[in-house]
């Protein structure tokens, strides 16, 4: 058997009791769920190594009423006789009260180890958090800054009325997380959407088009009929600006690769 001991022990009236405080953790180590305990005293002197006259004085005093306990129960009693006419066996006062803390104490104990246990499971290597954590907080304050100077120069290009700012950094954001975004392709994009929009093609879904499908070019709307995709025929002029479009497309596409931008004029597909 084991028992949890509190420090009160120790700071009552038992304190400098050397068989008295002895006596009593034996006790506390031999009693039951219920707080009782059914050993006889020379048990008692044998475990501890006391005689059994020490063994019964300090029984007789723990017996006793101890009119400086904190516990009223009992009249500061610490153990009481279960039976009389025997002359052992006893009841530890304030053991329910004294169980439950230790049931308490013992949950939080198991719960802090086990979250100590899964912090060590996952926790990361030092070395790679402190490699990692500026490096991530570089790459975010750099995205930050790009999207700043990309607002900076959209109002620099002077946007038209008719395209809304949000729809306009959607494409400044997209377009810059590749290759050759540069002043002239941005002047080129907003000449592509105003040319879209004279045909009647609305700039924010041709933007929205094109970033969805991962185009780097500004396209006419595809429309989708039936359970098919079907376009509707294109005018020679549509077709025309199309086609321009796809050139201008894959010069830029060339020179963000760096291949020949030659290649790309005579329509080679330089895409992976």
């Amino acid at each position: 058997m084991y028992a949890k001991l509190f420090t009160s022990i120790y700071q009552g009236t038992l304190r400098g009791d050397t068989h008295g405080l002895v006596v009593f953790t034996n006790l506390l180590a031999h009693a039951d769920a219920e707080g009782w305990v059914d050993i006889h005293p020379k048990a008692i002197a044998e475990e501890v190594g006391l005689s059994i006259e020490q063994v019964r004085t300090a029984l007789s005093a723990l017996e006793s009423p101890d009119p400086e306990s904190r516990s009223p129960e009992e009249e500061g009693r610490r153990i009481v006789r279960l039976d009389e006419h025997r002359a052992w066996g006893w009841r530890i006062v304030n053991h329910a009260k004294y169980r439950a803390i230790r049931s308490e104490e013992e949950r939080r104990e198991q719960n802090r180890l086990a979250q100590q246990r899964w912090r060590e499971k996952h926790k990361q290597p030092v070395s790679t958090r402190k490699q990692n954590k500026p490096k991530q907080k570089q790459i975010h304050i750099q995205k930050q800054e790009d999207q700043k100077k990309g607002a900076a120069k959209a109002s620099q290009l002077g946007l038209p009325d008719w395209l809304p700012k949000s729809a306009w950094n959607d494409w400044h954001n997209f377009r810059n997380s590749m290759k050759g975004w540069t002043h002239k392709a941005k002047t080129l994009s907003l000449g592509t959407l105003t040319k879209l929009r004279e045909k009647g093609h609305d700039p924010t879904a041709v933007i929205e088009q094109s970033i969805e499908r991962g185009w780097t070019g500004l396209f006419e709307i595809k429309h989708e009929k039936g359970n098919g995709t079907h376009q509707p025929a294109e005018s020679a002029s549509g077709r025309a600006e199309r086609k321009g479009n796809e050139h201008l497309a894959r010069l830029e596409e060339a020179e963000r690769r760096g291949n020949d931008p030659l290649l790309a004029a005579h329509g080679c597909d330089l895409r992976p």
